[in-house]
C-alpha cells in the first residue's frame, strides 16, 4: 500500500513539476483557433471562429489567415498574459517552430480565455490527473500518462453535449469492454465531468510494441485520412485538426472588401471553426496520435530540427519528403507514393495520396528524386491540373525513424 502511494505521488510531483498548476488551463471548447499576434481590434469573439481557410496566392495576403495553430479538446496551456479584450497569451507544450529570421524557438500563441478553464477550478491535484491526460511535451521523451489514455484517430460526436471532438483528442478511460472505452469528459455547461462510450473504432491504438509499428501506424492513419470513403479533409492554413469530414472539396477566391488582399472560402458546410491541416499540421497531428514524439509547427523547424537521409538505401516507409514550404510523408516505397496536402492555389486543396511523377515533372521514383537532390537539380512541383506551380532549387529526405532517437536525448 505505502508502495502504491509513493508512485502516485511520484506521478503526480512529475505531472506538476513541468507544468506549474497555478497557472494552467484546460481547452474546454472541441477546437479553437490561436494565432501568432493578437487581434489589434477584437470587435468580437466570432473573430476567432471566422479566419479563412487559407491565405491568397500571394504571400503579401496572408495578414487575412492569421491562424498560427489549432487547440483541442482537454489539452493543458500555461496562461503567460491576459488582455482587458479578451484574448490570452498561452505557451503551449505540444508544438514549438522556430522564428524564419532568428530561429529562436517560440512556443507561444493567442486565443479567446473562453475556451479555457483554469485547472485551480476543477478540483485537487489527483482529481485532476485521474481525469484529464497528462500532456504531450516537447520537454521530454513521456507521451502517455500512468493513467489509460484513448486519443480519437477519426472525429466522433457525442450525442450528449452534441459536440464533435477532433482526431487527436485524448480521453483518461475509467474503463473499456470489447468495443468501446468509457472516458471522462469534461462539460462546461454542467461545470463537471461526466463518463461517454467511445467506440473502439474510432480510437488509435493505446500501446505498440516497439518504434517500428508506431511508423507503421502513422503511415496507416495517413492513408486512411487521404482515401476517406465518404469525403475528404480539407486544407486548413495553420489546422492541426480534423472533425469534419467535406463531401467535397469545393473552395472560391474572395477579396477582402477595402483592399487587394485574397483568401480562400469553403462553399460546402461552411462551420466554425474551420478544422482541416496544413501540410505541417497533417504530420504533427497523425504521428503525435501514434505516440511519436515529433513536435515540429511548420516545414522549417521540420528541416533544420530532423536528420536528413543521404542514402537511397536508408528511406524507409514513414520518412519525410521536405521542399521548401511543404512535407510530404513516404506512404508506398515500391510504388513511389507519398502523402500530403497542398494548398488551393495549387488546386488541390485536400489529404491526399499521390505518385512522383504526378507531383513532379519528370520524377518516376524516390532513386530519381535522390539523385536530382545530390546532384543539385532544378525539380518542378505540379499544379493538380498537370501545369507547372513553381521551380524548387532544394529538396531533404529526413528520417521520422531517428525522432525517437532525438527524443532520447531530450530526455
Amino acid at each position: 500500500m505505502k508502495k502504491n502511494l509513493f508512485i502516485l505521488l511520484f506521478l503526480m510531483a512529475n505531472y506538476f513539476s513541468l507544468y506549474p498548476y497555478s497557472k494552467k488551463a484546460l481547452v474546454v471548447v472541441p477546437v479553437a483557433n490561436a494565432i501568432g499576434e493578437p487581434f489589434e481590434h477584437l470587435s468580437s469573439s466570432s473573430q476567432y471562429n471566422k479566419i479563412p481557410a487559407s491565405w491568397g496566392p500571394h504571400k503579401t495576403d496572408k495578414v487575412v489567415c492569421p491562424r498560427l495553430h489549432q487547440l483541442l479538446f482537454n489539452e493543458i496551456v500555461t496562461i503567460i498574459k491576459e488582455q482587458t479584450d479578451g484574448q490570452v497569451l498561452i505557451q503551449l507544450p505540444t508544438m514549438f517552430y522556430l522564428d524564419s529570421e532568428t530561429h529562436d524557438k517560440r512556443t507561444m500563441c493567442w486565443t479567446l480565455k473562453k475556451y479555457l478553464l483554469p485547472l485551480d477550478q476543477l478540483g485537487n491535484a489527483h482529481f485532476i490527473t485521474s481525469h484529464v491526460p497528462k500532456p504531450i511535451s516537447s520537454q521530454k521523451n513521456e507521451l502517455s500518462s500512468f493513467q489509460l489514455t484513448v486519443t480519437l484517430k477519426l472525429p466522433f460526436f457525442d450525442p450528449l453535449t452534441r459536440r464533435t471532438f477532433s482526431a487527436g483528442t485524448r480521453f483518461i478511460a475509467k474503463s473499456e469492454s470489447h468495443e468501446s472505452y468509457r472516458v471522462y469528459m469534461y462539460t462546461p455547461s454542467e461545470h463537471n465531468f461526466k463518463k461517454i462510450e467511445l467506440p473502439k473504432k474510432y480510437c488509435a491504438a493505446t500501446t505498440y510494441k516497439n518504434h517500428s509499428e508506431q511508423i507503421a501506424a502513422f503511415v496507416d492513419l495517413l492513408t486512411l485520412w487521404a482515401h476517406l470513403p465518404n469525403g475528404a479533409i480539407p486544407f486548413v492554413w495553420g489546422g492541426v485538426s480534423f472533425a469534419q469530414i467535406y463531401k467535397r472539396i469545393q473552395f472560391s477566391l474572395k477579396e477582402k472588401k477595402g483592399d487587394n488582399r485574397g483568401f480562400f472560402w469553403f462553399l460546402e458546410n461552411e462551420e466554425y471553426p474551420l478544422s482541416g491541416f496544413d501540410c505541417s499540421g497533417l504530420i504533427l497531428r497523425a504521428a503525435q496520435i501514434c505516440q511519436i514524439p515529433y513536435f515540429f509547427k511548420n516545414t522549417l523547424t521540420a528541416k533544420n530540427s530532423m536528420s536528413p537521409i543521404t542514402s537511397i538505401d536508408d528511406l524507409k516507409r514513414g520518412d519525410l519528403l521536405w521542399v521548401p514550404g511543404a512535407l510530404f510523408a513516404v506512404s508506398n516505397l515500391a510504388r513511389n507514393k507519398v502523402i500530403s496536402v497542398l494548398g488551393y492555389q495549387y488546386g488541390y486543396g485536400s489529404v491526399f495520396e499521390k505518385k512522383l511523377n504526378e507531383l513532379f515533372v519528370g520524377i518516376e521514383t524516390f532513386e530519381q528524386l535522390f539523385d536530382a537532390q545530390h546532384n543539385n537539380q532544378l525539380i518542378k512541383l505540379k499544379n493538380n491540373d498537370g501545369t507547372i506551380a513553381r521551380t524548387i532549387n532544394q529538396s531533404l529526405f529526413l528520417s521520422m525513424h531517428e525522432i525517437f532517437c532525438m527524443a532520447h536525448h531530450r530526455s
